[in-house]
């Protein structure tokens, strides 16, 4: 039917359980191994979701960060590689090594020709 939005077999895979306010973007690895998160709780968090979903194995929290400097954390990207996740408020980034957390660089107050939100990185 034209104009309708209704889905006949639906299932939730993957329940995210760690943010303590709503989550504001999540960002997949290219792998699908990894998902990344942002939350209005000011944490970024990210995930290994290569689990079980039939066993009902669930997603387990790999590292939580608690970024310095963006009050708001808007949007997030994970690299091709899924090395770095690149967080965003308005027009500055900070970017965090997925490996153990750290800031590697930011870019505050930044003018992009195409933002983390329109499809990663060049």
């Amino acid at each position: 039917m034209k104009g309708t939005t209704s889905f006949s077999a639906c299932r939730k895979v993957m329940d995210l359980q760690g943010h303590k306010a709503a989550v504001y973007s999540v960002d997949f690895s290219t792998d699908g191994k990894m998902a990344a998160t942002v939350s209005r709780d000011g944490f970024l968090m990210l995930w290994n979701i290569n689990v079980r979903y039939r066993e009902q194995e669930s997603c387990k929290l790999v590292l939580s960060i608690k970024p310095e400097g963006p009050a708001r954390l808007d949007r997030i990207r994970l690299s091709p590689d899924g090395k770095i996740a690149a967080i965003s408020e308005g027009s500055s980034v900070w970017f965090y090594s997925t490996a153990d957390g750290h800031l590697v660089e930011k870019i505050e107050n930044s003018t992009p020709t195409k933002s983390p939100s329109s499809g990663g990185y060049g």
